[in-house]
């Protein structure tokens, strides 16, 4: 089903086999001295799932590899993606959520347990749901997009991935994009997914 999206800001339309990036930060506009690589895949429905597979299984039983593109974003040195302890806070909050969910289940039994005998429910119970707040707080702050993440989104390609659609959120580096690509580059309002 071929269904229509528009934006209320324009997208970047580009040209993937030529497109160039400005040499200003997407987030802050500042000169850059550092390149971030974007990869990107054209996201596709598979029919079937078969579980990982190496490139060597996907040869052999016919299918074809996901297209794999990858940009190289010039950023300013705050901006850049180097790991400032992102990742350690996002394996924290995954490990106490999933602790959470484990907690989850002894505390639904211990609730049931305490309305069934007439009993008043326990700190415990109390202390349980400020741990379970807590950490889908720290998931909140894990998982935001930080900087170039929320600055450069790439929204998708056309068909035979020709062109790539990119969200950009500073004004000043969308004006540079279409400047420094003028012929393989335009402002497009609304896509068409299929």
């Amino acid at each position: 089903m071929v269904k229509r999206e528009t934006f209320k800001d324009p997208l970047v339309r580009a040209r993937v086999s030529r497109v160039r990036f400005p040499k200003m930060c997407p987030v802050c506009g500042k000169e850059t001295t550092h390149t971030n690589k974007v990869v990107a895949t054209q996201k596709k429905t598979q029919i079937f799932s078969l579980g990982r597979m190496t490139p060597y299984d996907r040869r052999r039983m016919g299918i074809p590899s996901p297209e794999v593109r990858t940009f190289h974003v010039y950023v300013c040195e705050d901006h850049c993606l180097e790991d400032g302890g992102i990742m350690r806070l996002r394996a924290a909050s995954t490990f106490y959520a999933s602790l959470a969910f484990c907690m989850l289940v002894f505390a639904i039994m211990l609730i049931g347990s305490d309305i069934s005998l007439g009993r008043p429910l326990t700190v415990w119970t109390g202390l349980f749901f400020v741990f379970v707040g807590a950490t889908m707080a720290l998931a909140y702050v894990a998982y935001r997009p930080y900087g170039l993440e929320a600055a450069f989104k790439i929204i998708g390609f056309d068909y035979d991935l020709q062109h790539v659609w990119l969200k950009l959120q500073n004004s000043l580096y969308k004006d540079a994009m279409i400047g420094i690509n003028e012929m393989d580059a335009e402002l497009v309002s609304w896509i068409v997914r299929g």
